[in-house]
């Protein structure tokens, strides 16, 4: 329903692994037809591993938020994702912030936020998804995004017409051939 609230809260640990892929710590998909701005929240931890996985995963039609005020863990495998935002059709905005910490500590092809809007409107119009490490203003945490090891990791990738905005602060301090920022055709 509307006035539904998921969050994890300060004292919650919730763990995301395993080889099957997709699988999600905190979801919201398509055929749930309300807005949940602001309403899905991760202020506890979200350890992640396996292939595929993600923290927290949107893909939506609506108007979406989804916040990370504490700690999104990647501890190895390939191609997670702390964040991961996508646009489905509809007109609805959809919109990741972190301004926590997303800590990718292992594993290849990882990515702390990614971005991915592929999807057209009813209207034809091209969806944006947004994706803010930290917020702007006074006095607001800022998020960081760290790669301590692995390789081909990625703290913020930007697929397909995104837009990605960073006030916090992204730290590539080991492995090999890591990123900050990737950004791929069509993003702005």
């Amino acid at each position: 329903p509307a006035n539904s609230k998921f969050e994890n809260t300060s004292t919650g640990t919730i763990t995301v692994g395993g080889s099957g892929g997709n699988s999600s710590g905190m979801a919201k998909l398509t055929d749930v037809s309300f807005d949940s701005n602001d309403l899905v929240k991760n202020n506890g931890i979200i350890n992640v591993s396996g292939d595929k996985n993600s923290g927290m995963f949107l893909k939506s039609n609506n108007n979406d938020t989804f916040t990370s005020t504490n700690k999104i863990n990647i501890t190895g495998g390939t191609n997670n994702a702390g964040m991961r935002i996508e646009a489905d059709s509809g007109t609805g905005i959809q919109k990741g912030v972190n301004t926590g910490t997303i800590e990718i500590s292992g594993g290849s092809n990882n990515m702390g936020m990614l971005s991915s809007s592929t999807a057209y409107s009813s209207t034809g119009t091209v969806k944006i998804t947004t994706v803010e490490n930290g917020t702007a203003g006074g006095g607001v945490t800022s998020g960081t995004i760290k790669i301590s090891s692995g390789s081909s990791n990625v703290g913020l990738m930007n697929n397909d017409k995104g837009i990605f905005t960073n006030y916090g602060t992204v730290d590539v301090s080991g492995g090999t051939k890591n990123v900050g920022f990737l950004i791929s055709s069509g993003s702005q």
